[in-house]
């Protein structure tokens, strides 16, 4: 989640990020881990904002890591097993080899860099260094599925909100560890391809098997399900309008968004509907008139 104000000058520790848009402008940076379980449970595990101009930041790599750590110790008790699901931003070998080391976590991030080196298994079994792309073409096809995407097909203007079809293959790799190159996780590479799409496929890297129609579509189900994060990042900043706050102190701009998350959480755990009391008041709180057409966050 990035804080932008395009105008701010005077707040604290202000630094730059990048916008949606591509652009640079005056803002923060947070990590978020929210987690998502059986029967439509959501809730915030981590939270933090941070800038790179505060003094007591070491490196945004300390920020990941701290994040991973404290949100597995929240979890010790937890039995089952846990996903991380991530995207590009995480695109990491030292992020991936550091949930590997949790017990009963695993994960799935969409990758960027298509130039790393893996392993690739020959078909006489023996496993040779390969780039990430030249495995491309050994891709086998698994499913196909439809779902309901954001996305501009062939022919159209403009992205739009529509029914599409995907095309799911996977192979399977190994991923080196960081500093001891004789240690490996196995791993496979997801590409979800939507037909006639403009835009590049998503490549997904998980370490959950991926060999047949189920577990493939599984993977793209759990990455499909991240975009209600975006989602929640949205509702954060337009309920409350976080990026138009005035305090300048930095660690008042910090609690201003944790409690924004604090009554996100709230809302979303009972459903996010103004039928509910408790979500009227919230709303009436943060501003919103009650008019036909005006829901919270307009």
């Amino acid at each position: 989640m990035e804080l932008r104000r395009s105008g701010a000058q005077e707040q604290e520790y202000l630094m730059r990020v990048k916008a949606l848009d591509g652009s640079l402008v005056n803002g923060y940076r947070s990590f978020n881990v929210l987690g998502m379980g059986r029967e439509n449970a959501r809730g915030l595990l981590y939270h933090k904002v941070f800038s790179s101009r505060a003094p007591d930041f070491q490196s945004e790599n300390f920020e990941i890591r701290a994040a991973i750590q404290e949100t597995e110790q929240a979890l010790v008790d937890f039995e089952g097993w846990k996903t991380w699901v991530m995207d590009m931003g995480f695109d990491n070998d030292d992020v991936w080899w550091q949930i590997w080391e949790q017990p009963r976590s695993r994960l799935v991030c969409r990758v960027y860099n298509l130039e790393r080196i893996v392993l690739w298994q020959t078909a006489s079994g023996e496993w040779e260094e390969r780039y990430l792309d030249a495995t491309f073409k050994h891709f086998r096809h698994l499913a196909d599925v439809e779902t309901e995407l954001e996305v501009r097909l062939q022919g159209q203007k403009r992205t739009r909100r529509q029914k599409v079809r995907l095309q799911l293959c996977a192979v399977p790799i190994r991923i080196y560890h960081p500093e001891d190159k004789t240690r490996t996780q196995d791993t496979w590479l997801v590409r979800a391809k939507v037909v006639d799409a403009v835009g590049d496929p998503w490549y997904l890297l998980t370490d959950w098997p991926v060999v047949d129609a189920q577990s493939v579509t599984r993977i793209f189900i759990f990455y499909r399900r991240r975009w209600a994060v975006e989602d929640t990042f949205k509702f954060i900043k337009t309920s409350f309008g976080v990026e138009e706050v005035q305090m300048m102190d930095f660690e008042s701009i910090r609690n201003l968004v944790a409690y924004a998350w604090v009554a996100a959480g709230f809302l979303f755990h009972l459903g996010l509907t103004l039928e509910q009391p408790e979500v009227r008041l919230l709303a009436v709180l943060g501003g919103w008139e009650e008019r036909a057409n005006r829901p919270p966050g307009k």
